[in-house]
């Protein structure tokens, strides 16, 4: 989808259509006070925030030698040590 001799077009259009699909489901909260209108504002900023914070934390974690769920890569001396305990 982003690609081709139309990208900036295409950028723009995925940007129009998320900050639709965001008011479209803030209006559907207000109109029928389904939720918390300011909670769900601050959900969706926290979104944002967490998806520019997650390659900086991978970094980290890949510089420490953790894998994604923050446990170190299965070598050899880590499953000889598991079995011994």
């Amino acid at each position: 989808m982003y690609g081709g001799h139309k990208q900036s077009s295409t950028l723009v259009f995925g940007y129009i259509v998320r900050f639709l699909v965001m008011i479209i489901l803030l209006a559907l909260l207000y109109i029928f006070k389904a939720g918390d209108l300011l909670c769900a504002i601050i959900g969706m900023f926290s979104e944002k925030i967490a998806a520019y914070l997650s390659p900086l934390l991978d970094k980290k974690r890949s510089a420490k030698g953790e894998n994604s769920t923050g446990e170190l890569p299965q070598t050899d001396k880590n499953i000889i040590e598991k079995e011994s305990e």
